[in-house]
């Protein structure tokens, strides 16, 4: 609602996009819709224009030469189920399958598929 009353935009974020190009090429139209067009992906020079990204690991170290940040280590870890909770995720997945077959439109599939995701984390 604000961007066609400005000229100039800035985003800034420190959450990564959800990796869909539809959402980002949507991001970017509203950067800037001369440039971008919602579903095109743009190339490597449209975006070296308006885009700048830092990563961590690119900032400069602190003053007494420590990092900012520890090297992130990602591994893998077996978690055991137990049977109640293998139950419970089998009753969610059963759940799942026959609320999205009740959906009729795809407004409600969509909007089931959102809170059906919410229910799956918690």
């Amino acid at each position: 609602m604000l961007a066609p009353h400005f000229e100039h935009k800035l985003f800034l974020s420190a959450t990564p996009r959800n990796g869909y190009r539809e959402s980002f090429s949507a991001l970017l139209e509203l950067l800037d819709n001369q440039r971008f067009a919602r579903a095109v992906m743009p190339d490597q020079k449209q975006l070296e224009a308006v885009m700048v990204r830092r990563m961590k690991s690119e900032l400069k170290l602190r003053w007494d030469g420590s990092r900012r940040f520890a090297d992130r280590i990602v591994c893998h870890l077996d978690v055991p189920y137990t049977p109640p909770e293998r139950q419970a995720h089998k009753a969610l997945k059963r759940y799942t399958v026959l609320r999205l077959q009740s959906a009729q439109t795809d407004t409600e599939r969509f909007a089931t598929e959102f809170v059906l995701k919410l229910l799956k984390k918690r």
